[in-house]
Order: structure tokens, then C-alpha cells, then sequence
């Protein structure tokens, strides 16, 4: 690891002062080796892991959740035929959506329901977007879903393996990250983060990169565990988004907030969204360090998650959820050092 007695300073405020929050993290879902220390900022609060590993690539397995894919198998022509269908409703959904134009809800339900991409874009994304970068994007699954809606889409990645399986599926990916934008003349109406930023080396650089690549009116989006949330002030150490040594860094509305500015990015939005999966990780994780008690890793029954899933709708409201996803548009009275 890299000998030094404490970080550098913040890239969000500026200042030196930083404390140890915890000491001796072990990673508790992939079980890299070694013992990692999280640091707190004494002026804006941001975390970061510090000294980082020595090695970042081995700190990622090859099963890592966004590197899977599981080809569906192939059906017969009823199947063929209601995935056609299926894609024209969604292709249908988003164009009425871009236009304007409202439809009934039995009809947007299923698309609603089924695709990650019509949920967030239509929640987020500017009506008229048309292109859309996905950064870490893994195997590909979301840029698949939004090129059915239509839309043109890239995904940038740093796992060779996740690259090749979404180039095998006809998907426009680059390996090599970020790095591969610097210098890019294209531009996206729609840039996504989601569980990107905590893991880059040099965040500020990235949203530096990012608002060059985007468009005129381009929307970034862009999700983080909330290291303000009551999940995290509950569980501390035991928090299952902590991800150390994965996440180098911990972000709460506010320093998220001045990162953005410092990177040319105006926060147009910002929402708290809790998964029913990490509620449930944290409680286990929380449960076995306090009570002693060693819990299945089999999926859990259907009413506890339930359970985490209403945990979730009470705490989002409340602004003190689980993740943030932020909305963010390049400033207009300010010029970007994009890199």
C-alpha cells in the first residue's frame, strides 16, 4: 500500500484535516485480504479509503455482479413474437414519453416494470435525449435495454472480460474506462454514473472528463451510497455499501454537492433511493457483529425483504436513504477544465 500517515487533501473542500473513522475494514463480499482504514474529512465530511491497494484490479473478481451476464435461452416463435412485442411497447412508451404525450398506464406498466432503462430515463433524462453514455457500464445490460427504447448508446468499461460479453451482444463499448473520453469529440445527451464515481481513484477528474462529453442541455446521472443515510449512521462499519476495498470513497449530499461544482456541474436534482438487498446486507452484517449470530448467504424469504423494501419507502421520503441519485447539468456561466 501506499506509506503515507494520512490522505491528501479533499477534493471537495480543499482542506488537510482528516481523522480515522474506521480502522481495519476487512472486505466482507469478496474477501480480498488485508485490512483497509476509511478516513472522514473534518470539514465537509467526504470518506475515503486510505492508502489505497496496492493492486485495484484484484480487488474486482471475475463474478463481479456487474461483469454477469446469463443469456436467455432461446424460445420458440411465440416467444420471438412476444419479444417483438414487447420491444415495440417499450420503443412506443418512450416516444410518447419524448413527444409529450401521456398513455394509458396498463400500457406503460410493463415497461415501467421491466426495464431499468424506461424507469430511470423517464424519471430523469430529458424528454428529447437521443444519446446515452453508461460509464461502468459491465456486461452491457443497460445500454441494451436503452437501445430498445431507441436511443443511440456507448458504454465505457475497465473489465476486458465485461467488454468483450457486451461487444458479443452488438453493444458500442470501449474498455479502458473514463481515459478513453479524454480527448473524445462526442458528445451524450445523457451521461450515467450509477456506482461509478466511489470507486475512481480521482473523482473530480472524472466529472471533469464527464461534463466535456456531454451535450448542450445533456443531463449527468449519478448514484452513490449516501454516507448520510440512517442505514449508515445505524450500522457504521457493519454498512453493507461500504464495499471497502472497492468504494474509495463515501459521499453525502453535501460534499457530493461541492464536487459537482468544482467540476463545472449544477445540481438540478437529487434523490434518495434504498434497495431492499443492501437494507437486508446491512442488518446481517449488523446482527453477526453485535449478536454473534451467523446467517444463511442463501436469498432471504420474500417477507423480509419486504420488510427492507418498506424500511426503504419510510427512509427515502425522509431524505435519509440509502444511495442518492443526483441530477446534474453542465454549468452555463462557467467554463469546465475538462481534461
Amino acid at each position: 500500500m501506499t506509506a503515507m500517515s494520512s490522505p491528501p487533501r479533499c477534493p471537495a473542500c480543499g482542506h488537510d484535516e482528516w481523522s480515522v473513522a474506521y480502522k481495519g475494514l476487512r472486505d466482507r463480499v469478496h474477501d480480498v485480504p488485508g485490512e483497509f482504514d476509511l478516513w472522514r474529512c473534518g470539514s465537509c465530511g467526504l470518506w475515503r479509503l486510505w492508502p489505497l491497494p496496492e493492486d485495484p484490479a484484484s480487488c474486482y473478481p471475475e463474478d463481479y455482479y456487474s461483469y454477469r451476464h446469463t443469456p436467455q435461452a432461446p424460445g420458440g416463435w411465440r416467444s420471438a413474437l412476444s419479444g417483438r412485442a414487447r420491444q415495440w411497447q417499450l420503443r412506443t412508451a418512450w416516444r410518447a414519453h419524448a413527444a409529450g404525450r401521456k398513455l394509458p398506464h396498463w400500457f406503460t406498466y410493463y415497461p415501467w416494470l421491466r426495464s431499468q432503462a424506461y424507469r430511470e430515463l423517464t424519471e430523469y433524462a430529458p424528454a428529447k435525449a437521443e444519446s446515452l453514455l453508461d460509464v461502468g457500464c459491465g456486461s452491457g445490460d443497460f445500454i441494451a435495454e436503452a437501445r430498445v427504447l431507441g436511443m443511440k448508446v456507448r458504454g465505457v468499461e475497465i473489465s476486458e472480460s465485461a467488454v468483450e460479453v457486451a461487444r458479443g451482444r452488438g453493444l458500442s463499448c470501449d474498455a479502458g474506462g473514463l481515459a478513453g473520453l479524454a480527448g473524445t469529440s462526442e458528445r451524450f445527451d445523457v451521461i450515467r454514473l450509477f456506482h461509478v464515481l466511489e470507486h475512481l481513484e480521482d473523482p473530480l477528474e472524472g466529472l471533469r472528463t464527464i461534463v466535456g462529453a456531454l451535450s448542450p442541455g445533456g443531463v449527468a446521472i449519478i448514484g452513490v451510497p449516501n454516507t448520510d443515510g440512517l442505514m449508515a449512521r445505524l450500522c457504521r462499519e457493519d454498512w453493507h455499501p461500504l464495499q471497502i476495498p472497492r468504494h474509495l470513497w463515501g459521499f453525502e449530499p453535501r460534499n457530493l454537492g461541492m464536487l459537482l461544482d468544482q467540476a463545472g456541474l449544477d445540481v438540478r436534482r437529487i434523490h434518495h433511493a434504498s434497495y431492499e438487498s443492501n437494507i437486508y446486507r446491512s442488518l446481517c452484517n449488523l446482527l453477526e457483529t453485535r449478536a454473534g449470530l451467523t446467517l444463511s448467504e442463501a436469498d432471504p424469504p420474500k417477507g423480509v425483504l419486504s420488510l427492507c423494501a418498506r424500511i426503504g419507502w419510510l427512509i427515502d421520503p425522509a431524505e435519509l436513504g440509502d444511495c442518492l441519485v443526483v441530477v446534474a447539468e453542465r454549468s452555463p456561466t462557467r467554463t469546465c477544465l475538462a481534461n
